[in-house]
């Protein structure tokens, strides 16, 4: 569930790919950089409520996220710590970001 309304909350014009892995917790997107930048992935998002490293969504947004990805909830945040946390490999092309 969590996986498909981020991915595709990226299905726009200059996204090339967008790929989430539910197991390692990163979003991996590719985009041109002549139709998209960070800040504008980061409002795509917020607006399905949830954060990014440089952008918090706003409570009203991150209320629509189901319960099972409640990130913010120590109970959840424990669980996806199960799975491990990876680095991030950033590119002006190819970004990655934590979900």
């Amino acid at each position: 569930m969590c996986e498909d309304r981020i991915e595709k909350a990226l299905e726009v014009k200059g996204v090339k790919l967008a790929d989430y892995d539910y197991d390692a917790q990163m979003l991996r997107v590719v985009y041109k950089t002549k139709v998209m930048n960070r800040a504008k992935l980061d409002v795509l998002l917020n607006a399905v409520g949830h954060d990014t490293k440089t952008s918090i969504a706003s409570d009203e947004q991150y209320d629509g996220v189901h319960g099972c990805c409640k990130y913010r909830d120590p109970a959840v945040q424990d669980e996806h710590e199960e799975h491990g946390d990876e680095d991030e490999d950033h590119e002006d092309h190819d970004e990655d970001e934590k979900h």
